[in-house]
């Protein structure tokens, strides 16, 4: 499995800015792009959605996770870090 290095995630938020200011639009990740980028299994994922510790949004039957969500998310586990 591949995972989204610092360099291609950073290329990935720097995107998503553009596209912000071309469309108003954020990205959406599917499933599988979230799981890459946090590198959690799939159980684990879900039980952050569940837990209401990450965000999701859906669209019919599909999940998708904005990336600001991830963002806010990973801001969220550094406070508690420290």
């Amino acid at each position: 499995m591949g995972y989204i290095h610092r360099p291609k995630a950073e290329a990935l938020r720097q995107g998503s800015e553009k596209r912000k200011q071309d469309t108003g639009i954020p990205i959406l990740l599917t499933i599988q792009e979230t799981q890459k980028c946090l590198r959690v299994s799939r159980d684990t994922l879900y039980r952050l959605f569940n837990s209401n510790e990450l965000k999701s949004v859906r669209i019919k039957s599909r999940r998708l996770v904005r990336l600001e969500a991830i963002e806010e998310y990973l801001a969220n586990m550094s406070e508690g870090a420290v």
